[in-house]
């Protein structure tokens, strides 16, 4: 059987996604909000949320990226388990470690990585984003 999400998309631009992240123990779970993009090539989680799910084994990646402030090479993190949206269920994948100061709306992207991995459906006129693998 088909997993399948459908979330509604209010009046921004921007796409949120409510998700279960494992701590790295998997002890316990907590509600982050991811935001869904396109443009990322990668899943990322800030430093600060995984820090407070107790993941502090970042490694520098091997793989180079280009941003408007030039080319880095990313600290990447190895999480246990996401489940996004109650549906898709991650476990043991590195993210890329998101530096961002204190963002109040978001606690980071699902990137690509897992986008191309299932059929999206993207609805203007109803205002909603299906999700299916």
């Amino acid at each position: 059987m088909d997993s399948l999400l459908t979330i509604k998309v209010e009046n921004s631009k921007t796409i949120r996604i409510k998700c279960l992240c494992s701590s790295a123990d998997r002890s316990k779970k907590r509600v982050i909000t991811l935001v869904y993009d396109t443009g990322a090539d990668k899943t990322s989680i800030t430093r600060r949320t995984l820090e407070e799910l107790h993941y502090n084994d970042f490694k520098q990646s091997a793989q180079l990226k280009r941003s408007a402030q030039g080319v880095f090479a990313p600290e990447v993190c190895f999480v246990s388990e996401l489940v996004i949206g109650n549906q898709f269920r991650l476990s043991n994948f590195n993210v890329d470690v998101l530096e961002v100061e204190n963002s109040p709306t978001f606690d980071g992207m699902i990137g690509m990585d897992f986008i191309t991995q299932v059929e999206n459906n993207l609805s203007g006129k109803n205002g909603t984003l299906t999700i299916r693998a």
